[in-house]
């Protein structure tokens, strides 16, 4: 296969997908994602989320998630686990092609308001998505 440059944003979870394109094979239904040779529109946004260091454990620790698009980078965390000594902000924002290195905390810049408010909405139904959705795979585990 030549390689080929892929624009755009794709997660994590799009490689086992693109992985069984690549090999002819049907995608169980158990992975999210979608092959990136078959993506037609590239992701707005990109999500990347953990319970800080150690064990995931969404039952006693904090999610905490960030929101990936082509120029901002949005952070939000429930709350900052006890263990978490370089957290002081629950929100940061960044916009990245002004700050690629991500060196100024935005969230309280008005001129940003209408993006971290949607991107905060976004953040807060996707902890809902796993709070729900861990719930359920614990109690399934269990039995």
């Amino acid at each position: 296969m030549k390689p080929k440059l892929i624009e755009g944003l794709h997660s994590s979870l799009d490689i086992a997908p693109t992985i069984f394109d690549l090999l002819g094979v049907e995608k169980p239904t158990v992975f999210n994602g979608t092959s990136i040779l078959k993506k037609e529109n590239p992701s707005e946004y990109v999500y990347a989320e953990h319970t800080h260091r150690g064990i995931s454990d969404i039952d006693n620790k904090p999610i905490y998630l960030s929101i990936r698009s082509n120029s901002y980078k949005f952070i939000w965390k429930e709350y900052i686990y006890h263990g978490d000594e370089n957290s002081i902000d629950l929100e940061e924002f960044f916009d990245l092609e002004k700050d690629p290195g991500e060196t100024k905390n935005l969230i309280n810049d008005s001129k940003y308001q209408s993006i971290t408010s949607k991107m905060r909405t976004l953040a807060k139904k996707r902890v809902h998505e796993i709070r729900v959705t861990g719930s359920a795979v614990s109690s399934t585990e269990l039995e």
